[in-house]
């Protein structure tokens, strides 16, 4: 009898203290240690980005270096923007690849994640609801990459190129609703070319397209509080197009880039990269 009295008694103190570790868990979902379970499956154990866009070092390596020299070849400057994902600290050697690859072959290497790894986890994510950045997050990515930005030389383009008014985005046309991903609920707007961003591009200016997956998205906030909106906020002598594209990695995005069909009226990409873009 006792030892049932015990058991039941690290039942309750276990639930209390998950229940409190992450208190923005809403009670009326159930128990707190089932539901910290699921989290940490989901997270450590599942793999929750199709295994066909995940791809090994050599073939992004390869991708990497292709992407490289069709933008040096239409004189367009590119720059990689480390993301980290949440358990990225289990695997930091991730981190180590993208520098490493990004230093062999010239690449400028943006790295956002001393930045997020000051602040506790369920600041910098919408934690425990999502995994993607919060609204936190997205300003310190922003705050590092326009810290960057001059280091990259974008801060010198001067550009004479037309045609940047056509470039077609990668989603749907002047869309202003509300989403939802898992729990959370947030504006999603696109502009009348297709990207994820308030406002038209402008004629005349420099233009960078920052290319990504769902954390250049901006999954789970308002378009006004994703990274890429605020650089164009500002840094108003620079047109800063979201073509972040959900679930995709280096292959798709490129693809993506290769089928703009006016791709020289860009003068800087951006490629926003993850740890689950590789083995």
């Amino acid at each position: 009898m006792k030892i049932l009295f015990k058991i039941i008694i690290l039942i309750i103190l276990t639930e209390l203290c998950v229940g409190y570790l992450y208190f923005q868990k809403s009670w009326e979902k159930g128990s707190a240690v089932i539901w910290a379970g699921e989290r940490v499956y989901s997270k450590y154990i599942s793999v929750k980005k199709d295994q066909s866009l995940i791809l090994s070092r050599s073939e992004y390596r390869a991708s990497l270096v292709k992407l490289k020299k069709t933008l040096e070849d239409s004189n367009i400057k590119f720059a990689v923007l480390y993301i980290p994902v949440q358990s990225s600290n289990l695997n930091p050697n991730k981190k180590r690849f993208f520098q490493r690859v990004t230093e062999d072959h010239q690449i400028c290497f943006i790295d956002s994640s001393k930045s997020l790894n000051e602040y506790p986890l369920h600041w910098v994510y919408n934690l425990p609801s999502d995994s993607h950045l919060s609204r936190l997050g997205h300003f310190l990515v922003f705050d590092e990459t326009q810290n960057s930005l001059e280091r990259c030389e974008f801060m010198n383009l001067r550009t004479k190129k037309i045609g940047v008014a056509n470039i077609e985005g990668p989603h749907p046309k002047n869309v202003d609703t509300v989403d939802q991903y898992n729990s959370i609920a947030y504006r999603l707007r696109t502009n009348s070319k297709g990207f994820r961003m308030i406002g038209e591009v402008s004629e005349n200016q420099p233009t960078i397209l920052i290319l990504g997956d769902s954390f250049t998205f901006g999954t789970g906030v308002n378009t006004v509080d994703t990274f890429t909106n605020l650089l164009r906020l500002n840094i108003k002598e620079l047109n800063i197009l979201n073509a972040g594209i959900p679930g995709t990695s280096i292959i798709e995005q490129s693809q993506y880039l290769y089928s703009m069909g006016n791709l020289s009226a860009v003068d800087g990409v951006i490629l926003q990269v993850l740890d689950n873009d590789i083995l």
